[in-house]
């Protein structure tokens, strides 16, 4: 409200009267974000108020984009260049991370004197949604390409360093403690993604899916499947087309999605068999067997898991085989074959 733009220019560390805090209210269409970057460039040029006012500046509502290439035009380089590496991420980012990528401590703290970024518990970084738009809009595509990698190695290197430092079972860690490795492996991920650099965004994806299923994050879960799927196929690398088009399955036959499940199992039981890799094959079949179940298709069921259960037997893994027996036992239960569920 206008009442109230003299005590916000005021947290903005500018005092005016009423009056030309109303002014400025006016200017700026009483949007907090454009107040905020009007006040600090007061502060910052050192500049008449008055002057600032005059300045031909479109709506805020009409074109942000000019009001921040006019009041942020004075910026040092220091901060600048800051403001853009900072700009490259969505969520609030490591002030580690951030002079990696080469921006300065100066420009981190002049960004934070000036309001224009803030500094969370943890010591991350964030800019508003405008004004990343804006940095963003002012960096070349090359800068971006090779920050996102960038970013994506120094993250991949911190869930590398976790890991070292508990060679135990990742299982008998606490969830609190693995989810922040799977946040570093899910953050390189999509850096790696948008640097296009598809080979290593596979890499860090394969370890963190079971967890996110684990954890009921379904959506993200769905959504890295069927990017890496995606860039599976580009590279044309039959191993992780088979791995990922089973995990993409997975998710459509979580959703109810029967027929895309299917055509996407079948896809990786195909690429399996053609590699000779049993062990995927096994485990592709059991699936298979599990979705034809759900359909009622009992008898194609059993064929299923019975041919799974085979090949892990010849394989000697008893944990797959423990499961595809206690599955062939849910089998006969549901048909009402009760005695042969008991053997």
């Amino acid at each position: 409200p206008k009442s109230f733009a003299q005590a916000y220019l005021e947290v903005c560390g500018l005092t005016v009267s009423q009056d030309e805090a109303e002014q400025i209210w006016e200017k700026c269409e009483g949007n907090c974000i454009a107040m905020n970057l009007f006040a600090q460039a007061v502060l910052r040029r050192k500049r008449k108020m008055t002057d600032l006012l005059q300045l031909p500046l479109p709506k805020w509502s009409y074109d942000a984009r000019k009001w921040c290439k006019e009041l942020l035009s004075d910026l040092g380089e220091p901060e600048r260049e800051a403001g853009k590496r900072l700009a490259l991420f969505d969520e609030p980012v490591e002030r580690d991370l951030l002079l990696h990528l080469g921006a300065s401590q100066d420009g981190l703290d002049k960004l934070l004197d000036w309001k224009l970024a803030d500094c969370l518990d943890g010591d991350r970084f964030v800019l508003h949604d405008i004004i990343r738009d804006y940095w963003r809009s002012e960096t070349s595509q090359e800068e971006k390409r090779q920050w996102h990698s960038e970013a994506g190695r120094w993250l991949q290197e911190q869930a590398e360093n976790w890991r070292k430092e508990r060679p135990e079972n990742l299982d008998d860690r606490e969830s609190s403690d693995l989810r922040v490795w799977v946040s570093f492996l899910r953050r390189a991920f999509w850096h790696f993604v948008t640097a296009k650099e598809n080979a290593s965004a596979l890499k860090v994806a394969e370890p963190i899916t079971e967890f996110l299923h684990r954890w009921g994050e379904w959506a993200e879960n769905f959504r890295i499947c069927q990017k890496a799927y995606e860039l599976a196929k580009e590279l044309g690398n039959e191993e992780q087309i088979a791995l990922w088009s089973h995990r993409l399955a997975m998710g459509h036959h979580d959703l109810g999605d029967y027929e895309e499940a299917e055509r996407l199992y079948k896809e990786s039981l195909e690429i399996s068999e053609r590699l000779g890799n049993l062990a995927g094959k096994a485990i592709t079949l059991h699936a298979l067997g599990r979705l034809a179940q759900n359909r009622g298709d009992y008898e194609e069921a059993e064929r299923l898991y019975k041919e799974s259960l085979e090949i892990k037997e010849r394989l000697g893994n008893l944990a797959g085989k423990a499961m595809t027996l206690g599955a062939l036992g849910l089998l006969r239960k549901e048909q009402g074959r009760i005695e042969e569920a008991k053997e």
